[in-house]
């Protein structure tokens, strides 16, 4: 979450307006270090900031992550964007709207995703009985290179996990063996991939593996051709070979019809779904949410 507070915050680009995640917390939040102003500097009126001002300060955030130096910053960017500095002009973009699918969900009624025709692969369902939290992240990274699921599969399967199993998922961390995702799209290719699924293996936090899923889709839809989807033969019973798809089995209960209030873990879920944005977020309204 920070990194992507930091990014968006950053991105001279993207609408003041729309950087809304800010409203929803206050300086003495937890996900803010208290303002340095030995590092920052005095923070200046956003009448008076300027690009100089603003790559300044910014360049301050990754050692000072504090509220008043984001809000600060929030507050230059949108006056200079306003007053059409060059350097600071609105691209509207998919990743621009990101805050609007945000809204979307936090306008919504959250329901159990419709899993009547999902099964769990065999084995990812052996391995969660088995209580072997190793074999299930390998299984989770197996169905993330999977060619033959769709995004709509894979996400189930991971929502699955951490609805199973929360403990698969460790909390987010960076180190000198553990480096930031990147969001920026020019980025991403097969190399950042899989260097990325080495991070994961050192850290198996749910938005990594939310981010790779994005990646994944995203690099399809651009025509890559070393992510493009693949047509499923017939599958074969009691298959336990990784990445093999077992055939769908509707499941014998039946499934509510009325939308139910989620424990706070599937909001968790849901809230890592909408920071990472893009394709994984769309698909997960559409798994998740009634909307109003």
């Amino acid at each position: 979450m920070k990194q992507a507070f930091i990014n968006e915050v950053k991105n001279k680009h993207f609408p003041a307006e729309k950087s809304t995640k800010i409203s929803r917390f206050n300086a003495t939040s937890r996900l803010f270090e208290p303002l340095d102003n030995a590092r920052v500097g005095k923070l200046s009126s956003p009448h008076f900031g300027d690009n100089l001002y603003f790559n300044q300060k910014a360049a301050r955030l990754e050692r000072n992550f504090s509220y008043e130096l984001c809000k600060n910053l929030l507050e230059v960017k949108q006056f200079l964007q306003k007053q059409g500095d060059a350097e600071f002009v609105v691209i509207e973009t998919e990743t621009s709207t990101q805050n609007d699918e945000e809204n979307k969900m936090n306008q919504a009624t959250y329901k159990e995703p419709d899993l009547n025709n999902f099964k769990p692969l065999d084995y990812l369902n052996n391995d969660l009985n088995s209580d072997d939290l190793a074999k299930v992240r390998s299984d989770l990274i197996t169905i993330l290179n999977d060619q033959y699921l769709s995004i709509e599969e894979v996400l189930k399967s991971i929502y699955y996990v951490f609805h199973k199993k929360p403990a698969v998922f460790e909390e987010a961390e960076l180190n000198a063996y553990v480096l930031e995702f990147s969001q920026n799209e020019a980025d991403w290719n097969m190399d950042y991939f899989f260097k990325q699924q080495v991070y994961l293996n050192r850290n198996f936090s749910l938005e990594r593996l939310l981010h790779l899923l994005n990646v994944r889709e995203t690099l399809m839809k651009k025509g890559d051709p070393n992510f493009q989807p693949l047509k499923a033969e017939q599958p074969k019973q009691n298959t336990n070979t990784a990445g093999s798809a077992s055939q769908p089995k509707p499941n014998t209960s039946k499934p509510s019809g009325n939308p139910v209030s989620q424990p706070h873990s599937e909001n968790d879920f849901l809230r890592k779904v909408a920071i990472i944005g893009g394709a994984v977020l769309a698909a997960a309204t559409a798994l998740f949410l009634i909307l109003k």
